[in-house]
């Protein structure tokens, strides 16, 4: 079972403060298969946000806040 340890709305009030900013993200997929790539956040709506990719042939990816909260998706800075 997973720990929660933030509240929603400050998990919001974090991705809020990502929107355009260039990032590096690690995404957990289940059976330990991780998916690491580089976009930024471009939409935030009620209970999702979508992430565009930097890779031409990856589409709009959409992630809710519960995943973020949940550390199934993590952020870190883009390394330059």
């Amino acid at each position: 079972m997973r720990e929660v340890g933030q509240n929603l709305d400050a998990v919001k009030e974090r991705v809020k403060k990502l929107q355009g900013v260039e990032l590096k993200l690690l995404i957990n997929r289940g059976r330990n298969r991780f998916v690491s790539l580089d976009g930024s956040i471009e939409n935030l709506y009620p209970n999702v946000f979508t992430v565009k990719p930097e890779e031409a042939d990856v589409k709009l990816m959409t992630f809710s806040y519960s995943d973020v909260m949940t550390k199934n998706v993590r952020f870190y800075k883009k390394e330059k």
